[in-house]
């Protein structure tokens, strides 16, 4: 029963018969990077080589949230996780969709990093999305494609910076934009919306690097991120405590086996 809760909670997609796994994986410490490069993640369903996945430099911790569908605020794990960085390459089946790409990325890790969990509640600071005054700026989505988000990676690694943003959601749920500013203001956000459809809308704004969602340095043409959805999109966001599931590692290896 806790097995099945697990993958019920963080998206598992259940095999019996046939365990997932790549076509053929290969997970190595990473060399330092070099100047002017940073950590960086390709590949997968729903991208545009979806049979390759491609990860440089990317930490255990950020591998782990991409095979889990975790925000930054959803897992608890030991320090090192964040520091010592690895390169993933690894063949995918064609046809393989996002929740069995999932479960193959976690089977990996528990292969070759002995990767072992277990499920929190904990009670968090976060906010609800909703609509401002029941009226959404929102598109309906002129092609809804494959109607599937695609799978969700960790923001890149390194110091956020103030600078503008510009993010284009194309047949885009709710869940999904939310997940997007969850992972902006590196706090949860409840859909609150009720909008259950796919829409096309491009959002423009200034990036906060506390994370906070305003900042003093915003303008009528930088808005923050919470201006910026009021006004662009027709959403509003409001603080709330909400129940969050936190994975948290119980034990893990620094060095990946083969």
């Amino acid at each position: 029963m806790w097995r099945l809760a697990v993958c019920l909670a963080l998206g598992c997609a259940a095999h019996a018969q046939d365990r997932a796994t790549f076509e053929a994986a290969s997970v190595k410490p990473a060399p330092p990077l070099a100047a002017g490069r940073r950590a960086g993640c390709r590949g997968g369903p729903g991208t545009a080589d979806p049979v390759t996945l491609d990860c440089g430099s990317f930490s255990l911790s950020y591998l782990v949230m991409m095979a889990y569908n975790l925000r930054v605020y959803q897992l608890s794990a030991p320090g090192w996780m964040d520091t010592e960085r690895y390169d993933v390459a690894a063949r995918i089946a064609a046809g393989t969709d996002a929740a069995r790409f999932r479960t193959m990325l976690q089977n990996l890790l528990g292969d070759r990093f002995g990767l072992k969990s277990h499920l929190e509640s904990r009670q968090m600071a976060g906010f609800e999305m909703s609509l401002v005054k029941g009226e959404s700026k929102l598109h309906p989505a002129a092609d809804l494609g494959s109607a599937e988000d695609p799978p969700w990676t960790p923001p890149p690694a390194g110091p956020p910076m103030a600078v503008m943003a510009a993010k284009q959601g194309k047949a885009e749920s709710m869940a999904r934009l939310a997940a997007f500013v969850a992972d902006q203001l590196r706090r949860p956000v409840v859909d609150g919306t009720g909008l259950a459809g796919r829409y096309d809308y491009m959002l423009s704004f200034l990036m906060d690097p506390a994370g906070a969602g305003t900042s003093a340095e915003t303008s009528p043409d930088k808005p923050d991120l919470i201006e910026a959805l009021r006004d662009q999109l027709g959403l509003r966001l409001e603080r709330k405590t909400v129940p969050v599931q936190v994975l948290v590692v119980d034990s893990a290896g620094k060095f990946p086996t083969n």
